[in-house]
């Protein structure tokens, strides 16, 4: 069973996955098991066998060139499709995939994109809303990718408890890591020693 959720919104390029690895090394050092999810993972299962067969490339590919390729595909489909069919269609997925019996103390959701019924959810199970925000070199927030991004973003940020804006480190991984440690202890730091009392332990 989650214990605990843990959402991170914000724009395309933020750091969104990036952070989230942070954190999960910080919650395993303190003998929580954390493990990301994503809305988005779920329509990749749905959409993985039809790119495999017929271009065969992984909806799940890392490679951006076909990550490119394939996203127009993956919002014609998910929001396009099924926003406009059910638009809790991927929180039912979701919601699925971690009612499963082998689940972390904490699920960090890194895709909440939008505020009607995604963030409603989040908040109705108790989850942690932060929203981040990256600068680019030239010191400006990076833009919102698309029209959905550019009406959501605004009232994510505005509703989440903790708001976040870090800088564009590139390949820079200490840095990256040094600065997601500040946010881990700023957001969770109180919570830790309820949770390590709480939550079952981890065989070692």
């Amino acid at each position: 069973m989650i214990h605990q959720l843990v959402s991170i919104s914000g724009r395309k390029r933020a750091g969104k996955n990036s952070l989230a690895n942070v954190f999960i090394e910080e919650f395993a050092a303190k003998n929580i098991l954390a493990k990301q999810y994503a809305f988005a993972d779920e329509l990749k299962k749905e959409l993985d066998p039809l790119f495999l067969l017929n271009a065969g490339v992984s909806a799940f590919t890392e490679d951006p060139v076909e990550k490119e390729l394939l996203r127009k595909v993956l919002i014609a489909y998910g929001t396009g499709y099924w926003r406009n069919k059910d638009p809790d269609h991927w929180i039912k997925k979701l919601e699925k995939t971690l009612a499963a019996k082998e689940t972390p103390h904490v699920a960090i959701l890194t895709d909440t994109r939008f505020y009607s019924n995604e963030l409603p959810w989040v908040e109705k199970n108790g989850g942690i809303t932060v929203h981040l925000s990256r600068y680019n070199d030239n010191g400006n927030l990076f833009p919102p990718a698309g029209e959905d991004e550019m009406v959501n973003d605004p009232i994510l940020e505005e509703r989440a408890k903790f708001t976040l804006k870090w800088n564009n480190f590139h390949d820079d991984d200490s840095l990256r890591y040094y600065k997601g440690r500040q946010f881990f202890n700023q957001i969770f730091a109180d919570k830790i020693p309820q949770w390590q009392n709480d939550f079952p332990l981890l065989k070692t």
